[in-house]
């Protein structure tokens, strides 16, 4: 599945703690509206669904300077893949919950923007009825695309917003990678679960080790005590990729090698001296501060 990747469809409206970026004022509101128009029509040329990021104020100025026609006319247009969505308060959830079968929400648990703008507010978006999906931030540079992490990290980060360790529970979770997150992509009728008709796409978890111990719960052990080394085989659309844990279609030595010597390339041009830590193992530091 390929999308169209707009950074911010409706403008980024708050402040990156990283990169200095302008807040749009209404002065701005004419440019962001045409490009988000642009957007859409682009995206329904190719087919194809927006990624795009989303963050406290977004929605709110859009309403302010668009109205909410225009909005609305934005958010059905074609299929929307809202990324992170953190800080959203109640009444722009309410305007995406309205585009509920049109938007989903990729909810990243790992990353900088939870310490900047608040958590995202997964169970008030499952409330109206926007399917939620657990990603990852991709791999640089202090993530991973390892999905099992997530998992847990989502619980946690949901459990201490709404100071409540009933909600969310391991069987959500468990739809939030699987049936859920093919919601969001709008491949529901196609994977998500196993089903007549759908693409044999399944994963064997070996349960059988020391660090899970003892299985009560399959859902609870599958989403606190097993990890991405506990996937022993992986079929895609019923084809084997992956056998006991030996690798079928790709070398994977190889290519661990080729990227290591493509980083080597890599470093050997830049300068890494801003992001080292000084005495990093002899005692302890604070990380770099931020580049300005």
């Amino acid at each position: 599945m390929a999308a169209l990747a707009v950074p911010y469809l409706l403008g980024r409206h708050v402040v990156h703690r990283r990169v200095p970026n302008r807040v749009p004022e209404a002065s701005d509101a004419p440019v962001i509206l045409a490009h988000a128009r642009q957007m859409i029509g682009l995206a329904r040329d190719l087919g194809t669904t927006i990624h795009t990021h989303m963050f406290v104020g977004s929605v709110d100025y859009a309403i302010r300077h668009f109205g909410h026609a225009e909005v609305d006319t934005i958010l059905s247009a074609c299929p929307i893949v809202i990324a992170h969505a953190n800080g959203l308060p109640q009444e722009e959830i309410n305007v995406i919950a309205r585009h509920k079968n049109n938007c989903g929400i990729a909810s990243v648990a790992f990353t900088h923007e939870n310490l900047w703008y608040g958590f995202a507010p997964i169970p008030a978006f499952r409330r109206g009825g926007i399917p939620v999906a657990i990603t990852t931030d991709g791999a640089a540079p202090y993530t991973s695309y390892d999905l099992w992490r997530e998992l847990s990290r989502t619980a946690w980060n949901q459990w201490q917003s709404e100071g409540n360790q009933s909600i969310l529970p391991p069987e959500t979770l468990l739809a939030m990678v699987t049936i859920e997150a093919a919601r969001v992509l709008g491949l529901q009728n196609e994977i998500g679960s196993i089903e007549v008709g759908k693409k044999a796409d399944v994963i064997v978890i070996d349960m059988q080790m020391p660090h899970i111990g003892p299985v009560h719960d399959v859902a609870q052990a599958l989403l606190l005590y097993a990890s991405a080394a506990n996937v022993r085989d992986v079929l895609v659309d019923g084809e084997v990729l992956l056998r006991n844990r030996v690798a079928h279609k790709v070398n994977s030595s190889a290519i661990q090698l080729r990227a290591k010597s493509e980083a080597s390339n890599v470093f050997r041009n830049v300068d890494l001296g801003p992001y080292r830590r000084p005495g990093a193992w002899q005692a302890p530091t604070e990380w770099p501060r931020p580049l300005a």
